[in-house]
């Protein structure tokens, strides 16, 4: 049996961020697979993009870029790097990878701290920075002012150098 890790998310409110607290089990892939079916289907907008909430829909890249490509490249089809202000957000864009990659290759989101203070943390389509699932251990490292997703055991947020070429997802109004 094919081994991955699944998260069962418990949410909590903090300083009018929502933080995401794990609890690590493991589960077959046929079990995530079914669970992303069951709870977060694929919902097509049309051209290889697929809804994560009533008012966005995300494509998922196989194009590895860095931070500020990536995100010029959304810009350039009217989004930006995908924000992620809920779990449902967050559950769909897992979804999303999982079912375009089968795997926990990292990708670019939306979230850059700022070098002088990484905690200070901003979406790149200007929306406010309210759902937080980071690594326990980061930031790590003032260089490292990207956020990427899927990081160590599976969907845990890191930073990383914005020139490290990655994976990305795009969001965009629908």
């Amino acid at each position: 049996m094919n081994v991955v890790s699944m998260l069962q998310l418990m949410e909590f409110t903090y300083k009018k961020l929502t933080f995401a607290n794990t609890v690590q089990i493991s589960a077959s892939q046929a079990f995530v697979s079914s669970t992303c079916e069951a709870k977060y289907p694929a919902k097509p907008c049309g051209d290889g993009w697929y809804r994560i909430n009533s008012g966005r829909c995300a494509k998922y890249f196989m194009d590895k870029r860095t931070f500020d490509d990536a995100e010029n490249h959304c810009v350039s089809l009217g989004g930006h790097l995908v924000s992620i202000h809920s779990v449902g957000d967050y559950s769909n864009v897992l979804c999303l990878a999982l079912r375009t990659t089968n795997n926990g290759n990292l990708f670019w989101i939306g979230g850059r701290g700022m070098k002088s203070d990484f905690w200070n943390l901003k979406w790149t389509d200007g929306s406010s920075f309210n759902f937080y699932r980071r690594n326990l251990q980061q930031p790590d490292n003032k260089h490292e002012s990207c956020i990427q997703l899927n990081y160590g055991d599976w969907w845990r947020w890191t930073n990383d150098v914005c020139s490290s070429k990655r994976y990305f997802v795009c969001a965009k109004s629908q």
